[in-house]
């Protein structure tokens, strides 16, 4: 039921900023990876939905994981050190981690 009620809100999201700029391309990122085992089966869930919805209305999927595991080992287990910021919630990215989704994405802009 989580799933449903995220992926209807993700696919409106989308259809509202492609209407609004049709012109426009959209990328859209994978949500990253929890430490709990139970969160990240919805999150892959929630991100095989992206990635479906980008396939199928011809918007950018920017995959962090899939092939790349750039936040997560090849065993599915998240890479901590790059979420671990003093008095955080520990769901956001670190600088360590910042620079590492920024250099993928300079990569992917210019391929």
């Amino acid at each position: 039921a989580v799933v449903s009620t995220q992926s209807t809100g993700i696919e409106s999201l989308a259809g509202f900023l492609h209407n609004w700029s049709p012109g426009a391309t959209l990328n859209m990122i994978n949500v990253l990876p929890r430490e709990s085992f139970a969160r990240n089966s919805v999150i892959n869930r929630l991100n095989e939905f992206i990635h479906h919805l980008c396939f199928q209305k011809g918007y950018n999927f920017i995959g962090t994981e899939l092939n790349r595991y750039l936040f997560s080992s090849r065993q599915g287990f998240r890479k901590c050190e790059l979420f671990n910021v003093k008095g955080s919630d520990n769901v956001h990215l670190n600088s360590e981690g910042i620079i590492k989704l920024g250099k993928l994405l300079k990569y992917l802009m210019h391929h």
